[in-house]
Order: structure tokens, then sequence, then C-alpha cells
């Protein structure tokens, strides 16, 4: 199994997609087929979708972004459905995302993990990334 980058959004990807991100976050939102259509259009987005039989098992998304210090990519929604989990599966997304970054002198790479996720920070420290010590701030906009 190679993970492809999605250039296409059908409505069984919709689903396979919404499906995977109601099991990362608690409240998922739905995303749509245009929203999906624009991200994967969008030049410094890539969405790595990963197949088996039964169709979308996993997904990552890589967002590189140009600063006049560096080339940088952050890493979002890695998933992978739970009935294939422990098979290699993200790290093979991970992977992918990595092949491309350093083929294309990405100079950092980031990604942020939930703190109940040990079986995904074993795999990134495994795949080299540090846990970074620093006081990242967010600012939700869509907070009411």
């Amino acid at each position: 199994m190679r993970p492809l980058q999605a250039k296409e959004i059908s409505q069984g990807i919709v689903g396979a997609i919404n499906e995977l991100l109601s099991q990362l976050v608690s409240t998922p939102r739905v995303v749509s087929q245009e929203e999906l259509a624009n991200i994967v259009r969008q030049q410094g987005t890539r969405l790595y979708l990963a197949y088996e039989k039964s169709g979308v098992v996993g997904m990552l998304t890589a967002v590189v972004y140009h600063c006049p210090t560096r080339t940088s990519m952050m890493i979002e929604d890695v998933v992978v459905d739970e009935e294939f989990r422990r098979l290699g599966i993200a790290k093979r997304l991970t992977m992918t995302a990595l092949d491309w970054a350093r083929s294309h002198d990405v100079a950092t790479i980031d990604l942020t993990s939930n703190p109940t996720r040990t079986a995904a920070h074993e795999l990134y420290r495994s795949l080299g990334f540090e846990l970074r010590e620093t006081g990242c701030y967010r600012l939700d906009l869509w907070k009411p």
C-alpha cells in the first residue's frame, strides 16, 4: 500500500474522510466535497490518502509555507481507521510527506499530536521528530 496524493475528490472520498475525521476529534466538522476540492487545488497543500481493498483507510494533510527564513511544512489530520491501526499505515503516510519535503528543500516539519496518542508519539520519535519546548499560542476564531 502506497499512499496517494488526492487530486480528485469523489463523494466516496468525502464520506471516507468525514468518517476518519470523526475518529480523530471528538466534535468533528463535516467537510464538503467543495471544501476538499479546494484543499487539493491549493498549491502548498497535499492531501495523502491510504487505500486498502475496502477503500480509504487513512489520511494525512501536509501544508507547505514559505517564510523569509525558510520553507516549512505543517502536518495535520493524521488518522487511520481504527480497524487498520498498528499496520504501519500512519508511518507510510508520514514517510510519503517526508520524502516529498526532502525532495523540495523543506527545512523544517512541524506537527502536533494529542497527548493521549502514545502510539503516534512513538511513531513520530522513531522518524526523527523531537518534542519542542515552545510557547505555542492559538487564537480560535471559530470559538463563540
